[in-house]
């Protein structure tokens, strides 16, 4: 079983010029062939797509319930592939094209990142087109499971509604228990990354993930998420939209306080 929380909040920058949050997400977890599977899901849309906030919501919404789908079918997590992921891709393309059909715009302007987890007993994968992160914890050091994907110039990196995602798809299977994860966007890549070595700023992630192992219900955190990611002190370092989810095992252990 799983706790986990998560946020997506408009960025200042956004508030200012009177655009709406552009940044998605969404979580599922259920029981599948014996295993009790997670899905974190993050997008975030395109700046310069017109339809970006459809775009991410649409993205997370069709993600989540193409991995739902599949693995309920009977299709096992330890056998998922790089096949596997482009299905889901292509039938979020499909939804992506309805919907900007029954917009009559072109599908790029819903243009958006993508950033899956799913996570079982002992396995797991990790897909990503774009910026943003995922970050996994052993308990001891946090680590990206891929480093963001940058564009040719600043401020551009790659969408799902790119004609090229497949060679743009980063894609990981890992076998082994995964205690924790957090996934976010490209908002807080500043406050969340070393870019120096490329690694995971523990002292951003350690009080969060303190917090939610010792939350009784995590759902009373997301205030706290929330005003944290709208405070001064993230704001000063960002302007973008902000996600960020924080998904922890229950049992999983703090100094020898067992989360409830």
């Amino acid at each position: 079983m799983w706790k986990y929380v998560c946020e997506s909040v408009q960025g200042s920058s956004h508030l200012d010029r009177g655009q709406p949050c552009q940044d998605s997400c969404a979580v599922a977890s259920f029981e599948s062939d014996g295993d009790n599977l997670l899905i974190l899901v993050c997008s975030d849309g395109a700046g310069s797509a017109a339809h970006a906030e459809a775009g991410s919501k649409v993205a997370c919404e069709t993600v989540v319930a193409s991995i739902t789908g599949t693995m309920q079918s009977g299709r096992s997590l330890t056998l998922a592939d790089r096949a596997m992921v482009i299905e889901w891709l292509m039938q979020l393309r499909g939804t992506l094209s309805a919907e900007a059909a029954r917009l009559e715009t072109d599908v790029r302007e819903l243009a958006c990142t993508l950033l899956v987890a799913v996570v079982g007993k002992s396995s797991a994968l990790f897909a990503q087109i774009g910026d943003g992160a995922i970050v996994t914890s052993d308990k001891d050091s946090y680590r990206p499971v891929f480093w963001p994907q940058a564009g040719e110039y600043p401020n551009v990196t790659n969408f799902v509604t790119d004609a090229e995602f497949e060679q743009s798809l980063l894609f990981q299977r890992s076998d082994g228990r995964i205690e924790e994860l957090a996934i976010f966007s490209d908002g807080l890549e500043r406050l969340a990354l070393r870019y120096v070595d490329q690694t995971a700023h523990g002292p951003f992630f350690e009080p969060m993930f303190r917090s939610l192992r010792a939350a009784k219900n995590a759902s009373d955190l997301s205030l706290g998420l929330r005003e944290f990611l709208n405070s001064p002190r993230v704001n000063d370092r960002t302007d973008d939209d902000k996600t960020l989810i924080l998904a922890t095992r229950v049992g999983v252990l703090d100094d020898s306080v067992a989360a409830s």
